[in-house]
């Protein structure tokens, strides 16, 4: 193979001083899950930074890089959630805005040219491995994609970043050089800072949306808090149920677990616990039941993974991490026993058997009534969440839960809503035509579709900055 160069996670802030290295150029033919680069092939070698041949191969080793580490630890006959099957598409640069996104087709990444120098969003090995992770849950969880809980979609942001984690970890120089220079993994270091050169774009244009120095940073002290009680949005130093923002509660759990589980010092000890942690990681996913209590969920699955699969030898530093950011109660043992009850008010079965929840078009300024997709899973007897004052906190109810998200995406103008179904009284359709501002690739997450005379919420993707 060819060499190309490459960043080791990301190309830092302006002045910072990264250069990127060599690696040996991946061949995506060979890729246990298939994945194509959008665009005419650019031959393998060294190009020079800020050159669009030098951004594909960056993508292009970053995607390879990730899926040569999950794949292995996937279930068998794992494939992308895509239309039809087959390859995932990434696309290096697919316009203009300060963000990018999974789509159930594609990897979408872009370009910012206000800003000097310009912010290639695909240029980050840390932002392709995000957005590769959303794709990754979604081949292992993809009753995710449309549930509409807080904790499910925030889950969905935190595996992005655990998947730039553990996928950055595979370049042997860059582990070695976080084991020579970190005292441990969950110390604020390069590791624990996602993407700062996104974080530094989206700074100069609001200084409260981003942590100080990156995106997200996952060496914190965030405290779970039920979620439905949290403003939708705030300012990057304080939680929000905004799933990007409270995604940083399992995150800072995970980082905090990740290093308990490196046994000694040196680089081969950090590769082993990453192995060790995607296994774990994993088989939580799989096990754990969607409901809107699903940060104990996963955290307790891990658990019995870890005793599944290494006889408990992990059960120390992981569930300390899960009990200290308030993910999993100190009565998550089985003592608390959950009532399973009978399907709350307002859910309804459709065709096809999916389950609404139907929320009043008055309550959001719709024409008609809004159906949400409801999974209907049963949660897992003896697992909750901390309540910030004692014990464990109440799980809500699914129908709660679902209000909850749902009213917080409209709150942060999240929905695309067509005008023909806009409520008069949030604005009426003009009289004559009127020339609509462009949008945000990335604006809406959600959209709302006419399926059999409803009007449901589907969502459109998974993008890396709310």
């Amino acid at each position: 193979m060819v060499d190309i160069a490459t960043w080791e996670d990301d190309p830092g802030q302006e002045g910072e001083g990264r250069q990127p290295i060599t690696v040996e150029g991946p061949d995506l033919s060979a890729l246990a899950l298939p994945v194509e680069i959008d665009g005419p092939v650019v031959a393998p070698d060294v190009y020079d930074r800020g050159t669009a041949d030098f951004r594909y191969w960056v993508a292009a080793e970053a995607v390879a890089r990730g899926v040569d580490y999950w794949a292995p630890i996937l279930p068998g006959g794992t494939a992308w959630s895509v239309t039809g099957g087959g390859s995932l598409v990434v696309k290096p640069d697919a316009g203009t805005d300060l963000n990018a996104y999974y789509d159930r087709e594609t990897l979408s990444f872009f370009h910012f040219p206000d800003q000097d120098p310009t912010v290639f969003s695909g240029e980050s090995p840390e932002v392709v491995c995000h957005e590769l992770g959303h794709a990754v849950l979604d081949a292992i969880k993809p009753e995710l994609w449309d549930t509409s809980f807080i904790e499910a979609a925030s889950f969905h942001e935190g595996f992005g970043d655990m998947s730039a984690v553990l996928s950055t970890l595979q370049n042997d120089e860059y582990r070695e050089f976080i084991a020579d220079n970190v005292l441990a993994l969950n110390h604020y270091s390069r590791l624990s800072r996602t993407a700062e050169q996104l974080g530094a774009g989206l700074r100069a244009l609001r200084p409260d949306a981003v942590e100080a120095e990156c995106l997200r940073c996952l060496a914190n002290s965030w405290f779970y808090q039920d979620p439905s009680g949290l403003p939708p949005m705030a300012p990057a130093w304080l939680l929000a149920s905004e799933p990007h923002s409270f995604s940083r509660v399992f995150t800072g759990a995970f980082l905090d677990g990740l290093a308990g589980m490196v046994e000694g010092p040196g680089s081969d000890a950090i590769a082993a616990a990453v192995q060790d942690m995607g296994r774990i990681l994993v088989a939580g996913v799989v096990a754990a039941p969607v409901v809107p209590s699903f940060y104990a969920e996963v955290a307790y699955a891990m658990l019995l993974a870890d005793n599944d699969t290494f006889g408990g030898k992990y059960l120390q530093p992981l569930a300390g991490a899960f009990v200290r950011h308030g993910v999993l109660a100190l009565t998550s043992q089985g003592e608390i026993v959950r009532p399973e009850g009978a399907p709350s008010l307002g859910v309804m079965t459709v065709g096809g058997g999916e389950n609404h929840v139907v929320i009043s078009g008055a309550e959001l300024g719709t024409s008609q009534d809004v159906h949400v997709p409801l999974p209907t899973m049963t949660r897992t007897a003896g697992t909750a969440s901390s309540d910030v004052d004692f014990g464990p906190v109440a799980p809500p109810t699914a129908t709660h839960a679902t209000r909850a998200f749902v009213e917080d995406l409209f709150r942060r103008s999240r929905v695309q809503v067509d005008q023909e179904v806009r409520a008069p009284s949030f604005g009426a359709a003009p009289a004559a035509p009127v020339a609509a501002p462009p949008v945000r690739p990335t604006k809406f997450t959600h959209t709302l579709v006419e399926e059999d005379g409803m009007l449901v919420l589907r969502r459109r993707i998974f993008d890396c900055h709310g």
